[in-house]
């Protein structure tokens, strides 16, 4: 097995369009003081994803990961923007 740093790509390198490029940007940055504004940015492109079950499982798997990795100060701030 093979393990990549992402900080060693930059966000243009990673943003290869659809599932994988919002996920690998994800991950890349969750740790980041401003994750929500890189959420932000990615939620146009989070919309126009197939509404099929496909496309309902990826955002439920994202959004768990948001809740789930990111620091406990910021698992608050999350809820909160994405209810608005």
């Amino acid at each position: 097995m093979q393990l990549i740093d992402l900080c060693a790509f930059s966000d243009e390198e990673l943003a290869v369009g659809g599932k994988l490029g919002i996920f690998l940007l994800i991950l890349k940055h969750i740790y980041d003081e401003h994750i929500l504004e890189r959420v932000s940015q990615l939620l146009p492109e989070m919309q126009e994803l197939d509404v099929d079950q496909d496309g309902r499982d990826f955002l439920i798997s994202v959004f768990t990961y948001l809740f789930e990795a990111s620091p406990t100060e910021k698992q608050e701030e999350i809820h909160v923007s994405l209810r608005a």
